[in-house]
């Protein structure tokens, strides 16, 4: 098993089980939240140095609006939080993804194919079939 599939396999299982923990407790829910928001933060305001370097205001501006973004965000999803068919809705849609995930990289590796796009030169058509197909599989 390869090194990149390994990696894969445990960080759905991680998500998983972070899920897991979030649905039964929003208190939980309202820590990793916290910690998802200033992680998004902090990892957007690495990309809007680089894009803006030499205009530093609007490099603020956009900062300030995507922290207001994720302040709404994250008030939003811990107050629908509280009715348990959403979090049953934010449990399949985490499940989807790492289907969708896995499949692609399983697929993609073992039956290879022609390349999808220019843009992401290790996409292949198989990959995304087998996205599809798992994805199909788990819903």
């Amino acid at each position: 098993m390869s090194k990149n599939f390994q990696k894969r396999i445990y960080t759905s299982i991680i998500l998983l089980l972070l899920l897991i923990l979030m649905i039964a407790d929003n208190h939980i829910m309202a820590f990793f939240l916290m910690l998802t928001g200033i992680f998004s933060i902090l990892e957007f305001f690495k990309i809007t140095s680089r894009i803006f370097k030499k205009n530093k205001i609007r490099q603020l501006s956009f900062n300030i609006i995507f922290i207001i973004y994720i302040f709404c965000f994250c008030t939003y999803f811990l107050t629908l939080s509280s009715f348990l068919h959403l979090k049953m809705l934010i449990f399949i849609i985490l499940l989807t993804c790492v289907g969708s995930d896995i499949g692609g990289f399983v697929f993609g590796k073992i039956l290879k194919g022609p390349k999808l796009t220019k843009i992401s030169p290790n996409k292949t058509i198989a990959g995304a079939l087998g996205s599809f197909v798992l994805t199909c599989t788990v819903m």
